[in-house]
């Protein structure tokens, strides 16, 4: 779900003699704005979830359309990645490119949290099965002492199951029709979706075992609009939003750290603000690379591995201090593991499934 948007071939950022009003990407395009955006939207993430493991009295109710905005990011990065390559490619290369790109940090997040309740609880079959659940990533049905989560070790990987179905229907069809389909698709999906947060009265739903249905809805319209907003951006023809970089993620943070909305302005938040701070990013073409550089590769580690550092960071006692300890460790963490585990493992995957002829090198995961 949370994924740096790599170049494709070479080194090149932007084509070279680019017209600052075209908006159509080339293949070596680096959306660094997006990188910057997912960044801080994984952060909002991490920081609200101190409350939910730590009792940090800071309580932000928004931060879970965090998850919907990665949704859709995630359908304009896949389609602009491997929407024409999957035909030629084959779906069992786009499926292993997925994997690749997901698991090794998912297998990470599980592994901590693992050894979090080996040491505070022991082994038992039911904890052997929570973490063999969490590392296929598959829901947890029945319920359980540990979490409400369906993915009770690492709860916020409950989204990249989601993601993955995302990706398996995409790999196999979904949202690659004619761009009247895929218009109806997303409309369609917008219908389930309000169907599904005014039955909770909340977007922050989707992540238990019995409201699986909700989680369907957000990732079918989050997903299906990004791919729509990438077929609308590739043409060119989008107008130009000329929203500077620096006021994209103000809105964005505005948005996910105010005080709690209610499921109608959440609703418009996810329907016409993202789409809008995605169109602006994907357009942006002055945001400073280091800084979204940097955000873009903590943003997918961070997210998969803060709730369980957070539960260790808890163990040596609640004070003052706990909460920024606990997210200044995690995102060290995740740096750390991005730089040491998860990029050279990709890496060796990738070098080795290409190797094999599985994985061709344009479909390297992404």
């Amino acid at each position: 779900m949370i994924e740096t948007v790599e170049k494709q071939a070479s080194s090149a950022g932007e084509p070279s003699g680019a017209s600052p009003t075209d908006c159509a990407p080339s293949r070596s395009q680096h959306f660094l704005a997006m990188d910057g955006l997912r960044g801080i939207a994984a952060g909002a993430v991490a920081i609200g979830h101190l409350h939910h493991t730590l009792h940090s009295p800071l309580r932000l109710p928004n931060t879970g359309l965090a998850v919907d905005f990665f949704f859709m990011l995630s359908g304009f990065v896949l389609a602009y990645a491997y929407a024409d390559r999957i035909e030629t490619s084959g779906f069992r290369a786009f499926l292993l490119a997925r994997i690749v790109r997901l698991y090794p940090m998912i297998v990470a997040g599980v592994t901590i949290a693992l050894a979090y309740f080996l040491v505070t609880d022991g082994m038992s079959p039911q904890l052997g099965q929570y973490t063999l659940a969490g590392v296929l990533l598959l829901p947890t049905l029945k319920p359980n002492n540990i979490d409400p989560s369906f993915l009770p070790l690492d709860p916020p990987a409950w989204s990249l199951f989601f993601e993955m179905v995302a990706s398996i229907l995409f790999g196999l069809g979904a949202w690659r029709g004619s761009r009247n389909a895929l218009g109806w698709s997303v409309a369609a999906a917008a219908v389930m979706l309000t169907m599904a947060v005014g039955m909770h009265g909340t977007f922050d739903t989707g992540w238990s075992p019995s409201t699986i249905g909700a989680g369907l809805a957000r990732v079918c319209f989050g997903f299906g609009a990004g791919v729509l907003l990438y077929r609308l951006h590739s043409t060119g023809k989008v107008p130009r939003l000329r929203l500077p970089f620096a006021l994209q993620p103000l809105i964005l943070s505005a948005v996910l750290l105010l005080p709690a909305l209610s499921w109608p302005l959440q609703l418009v938040c996810a329907s016409a603000i993202f789409p809008l701070l995605l169109l602006g990013a994907a357009q942006d073409r002055g945001a400073p690379s280091g800084f979204c550089r940097a955000l873009g590769e903590l943003s997918y580690p961070l997210y998969v591995i803060h709730w369980p550092i957070y539960l260790w960071v808890g163990l040596v006692g609640s004070s003052l201090w706990t909460a920024p300890l606990a997210f200044l460790t995690a995102s060290m963490a995740a740096y750390l593991l991005f730089k040491v585990y998860d990029e050279p493992v990709r890496s060796w995957l990738n070098a080795r499934i290409r190797a094999s002829g599985k994985l061709e090198r344009g479909l390297q995961a992404v």
